[in-house]
């Protein structure tokens, strides 16, 4: 593509090479401010590029403890992207797992014959 008195960098920068969907994966964490924190760097980085568009679709994706309160989690989620990134666009897919942290399986609420453990080190 050109445009009469575009540079090749203000070309690449045109909407029209914008994305219009973003997959975020968080990764498992036992903390919402992990969670969080994992988001804002993922979202810092993307906001770097030149086809950064906070006006597409988002879709986020985190596994969380089952003792983390997934409605804080979702509030804490959709605040950072509003609040510093202008996203308002957002799905939020949470996975609630039950795993172990240095050998200590944290209890849950999951029936005994359910549950899924994930070792981290």
């Amino acid at each position: 593509m050109s445009r009469i008195g575009a540079t090749q960098s203000d070309i690449v920068s045109e909407y029209f090479l914008k994305h219009d969907s973003y997959m975020i994966f968080t990764g498992i964490q036992k903390d919402i401010s992990d969670i969080v924190l994992s988001l804002s760097e993922q979202l810092q980085e993307l906001q770097n590029e030149g086809s950064w568009n906070y006006k597409a679709r988002f879709v986020v994706v985190t596994s969380v403890h089952i003792n983390v309160s997934i409605q804080e989690l979702a509030f804490k989620i959709l605040e950072e992207m509003w609040k510093y990134y202008n996203v308002m666009d957002v799905l939020t897919v949470m996975s609630v797992s039950n795993f172990t942290f240095n050998d200590t399986l944290v209890d849950s609420a999951i029936p005994e014959g359910n549950k899924s453990e994930i070792n981290i080190e």
